[in-house]
């Protein structure tokens, strides 16, 4: 679990989001703007959306680092992008799905973990997630190829 402690600075905590529309982009390398949230004793004090669509990976990872990010909440990653993240003292909550804002306030209580779901409709609001939603199949069926079901007999 993380929680939203700030770098001891008083000068707030930066939470990055990869956005896609108001959720959480699926990949971080393909997103086209990140939500910036500066958080300080536990409150969001500002929060701004930049847009990212000219950068590539690399210059991504800088301009989080320039901005003071301290902790990315995404989607999918890949391993060289999370590798070159936690290099600069950037911790990465990954595999989160949902919606940004829910996500962001399970963070804000310290509830949040990698593989997550995060959406506003649910009962319980954010929870672990235990298997990806095609891996239940509907009663009275079985799966018989990678995407394929067929009716039991």
């Amino acid at each position: 679990m993380f929680h939203a402690e700030g770098n001891g600075t008083g000068a707030g905590m930066n939470i990055a989001i990869p956005l896609f529309g108001s959720r959480i982009s699926p990949r971080f390398d393909y997103c086209q703007e990140i939500l910036i949230v500066t958080i300080e004793k536990g409150t969001i004090i500002d929060r701004k959306t930049i847009s990212i669509s000219s950068l590539t990976p690399l210059q991504r990872i800088a301009e989080l680092c320039n901005r003071n990010v301290e902790a990315v909440i995404c989607g999918g990653i890949n391993s060289l992008i999370h590798n070159h993240l936690k290099g600069n003292g950037i911790s990465v909550i990954y595999d989160v799905m949902g919606e940004a804002d829910e996500a962001l306030n399970r963070y804000l209580v310290g509830e949040l973990r990698s593989r997550s779901f995060c959406e506003r409709r649910r009962r319980g609001s954010c929870r672990k997630a235990s298997a990806p939603p095609w891996k239940f199949i509907p009663s009275g069926k079985k799966k018989v190829g990678p995407d394929r079901e067929e009716e039991k007999k």
